[in-house]
């Protein structure tokens, strides 16, 4: 079992009921962005499913909610990347996946934040 940090006030903790694996998900596996980290791997970063909780703080969403969280969260929506549809790029942004050319981390999460 994967263990997960408390749910924050402006946290969703989600059931994934489905994923998508892309072909960032091989070539991690295949080792083309580094060495492995050690067990648990858990591809994917594009994730569907249903809410089973909730901040304090969220107000767009409630439990039971069928929600998708794409391969990028936490971006600032305000930086200049951002405001081009980069969020990828965005220097606040937690990756899923690659979010530079030259650099790339992957994990994956049973929880996203909500605006």
């Amino acid at each position: 079992m994967i263990e997960r940090r408390d749910v924050g006030p402006h946290d969703v903790r989600l059931d994934i009921l489905y994923c998508g694996i892309c072909h960032s998900d091989l070539n991690f596996t295949g080792g083309e962005f580094g060495p492995l980290p050690t067990s648990p791997l858990v591809l994917s970063h594009e994730v569907v499913g249903r809410l089973t909780e909730t901040g304090t703080e969220v107000t767009r969403h409630q439990v039971g909610d069928l929600v998708g969280i794409g391969c990028v969260v936490n971006s600032c929506r305000d930086c200049e990347n951002c405001r081009a549809a980069q969020e990828q790029y965005c220097g606040t942004a937690t990756d899923r996946a690659p979010r530079s050319r030259s650099s790339a981390s992957a994990a994956s999460a049973a929880w996203a934040t909500s605006a």
